[in-house]
Formats: structure tokens, sequence, C-alpha cells
């Protein structure tokens, strides 16, 4: 019998422990073709069968509201960053709050702009 010898994937001239070719490989943030060929297949599919409008038709059926809701979850990032990967700087404002910043600095004396900024005696914000 003849000995079957075992294909191996990859470029044949690659040694184990052999550096990568700098520039060699896939892009970072690139994605797989298939994946992108699903994306689009499943856009299209989606766009077809009604959009954006259908969905919320089939996600306000009650029998719906829970595997609407899971779908929603998957699209959450993991993990979010700031700026150049820096930590994450969130503000919620709204009518209610700037209305009791200003009415809080009111009652102190002290002067808060609309932004929340500290107000020095000088009139500049800090």
């Amino acid at each position: 019998m003849d000995e079957i010898k075992k294909s191996r994937r990859g470029n044949p001239a690659f040694k184990k422990g052999m550096k990568r070719v700098p520039g060699s490989g896939r892009a970072k943030g690139t994605q797989n073709k298939v994946t992108l060929a699903f994306r689009e297949a499943l856009q299209v599919a989606f766009d077809q069968t009604g959009g954006a409008e259908a969905m919320a038709k089939w996600g306000r059926l009650k029998s719906n509201r829970r595997p609407f809701y899971e779908m929603c979850t998957k699209l959450i990032p993991l993990q979010v960053t700031g700026d150049n990967f820096g930590p994450l700087l969130m503000e919620h404002r709204n009518a209610l709050s700037d209305k009791i910043l200003e009415e809080t600095a009111a009652q102190r004396g002290n002067g808060h702009d609309k932004s929340g900024a500290l107000e020095a005696p000088d009139g500049e914000a800090h």
C-alpha cells in the first residue's frame, strides 16, 4: 500500500517560527468575503420584505417582543471606548437638568453656565 501524504494548508515555504512578511495578509478591519456577502444578501432580503417598517410591525406583536429585543442586544458593542481608545466620556443633558443646574447655582450664589462649567468671578468658565 502506498502511504497517503497529508495535505497541508497555507504556504509550503513557510516554516514554523518564521516571521510574517510586513504587509501580508488581510488588512485590519477588512471583513471576510463570506461574511460580507452574507450581510449584503441579508440587507437585500430585509429591503424586499418591507424593511424597517415591516420589522417594527413584527416587533410590536406581543409574541415577538422577546426575540425582537434579543436581536437588538446583538447590535450593542461588547466594548466601547472614547477617542483614541481612551475612557468613554458620557454626558446626559436635557432641559430639566439645565434648569436644576441654574437653580442650584442661583441658590448657592455660584455661577454655572448652561454647559455645567463653573463660572469664575471674573466671568470666565473653568
